[in-house]
């Protein structure tokens, strides 16, 4: 099993977002899932992707925030 992980900088750069956000993110418990191996925080592009999706907003639907 081949998995391929994506560095804090990769990341930040998929999200358009500093390094300081992912890490602010992280400790509001905000954000995509991430791995801590040792002192590295790692990503998976697919959790990442799935979390942008979550994000999505319909500007016509008044129940959203």
């Amino acid at each position: 099993m081949t998995t391929d992980f994506l560095s804090e900088q990769q990341a930040s750069e998929i999200l358009h977002v500093a390094k300081k956000t992912l890490r602010d993110w992280r400790y509001r418990r905000y954000g995509p899932r991430y791995f801590k191996i040792g002192s590295r925080v790692l990503y998976q592009s697919q959790p990442i992707q799935e979390w942008i999706g979550s994000q999505e907003r319909d500007p016509q639907s008044p129940s959203q925030s």
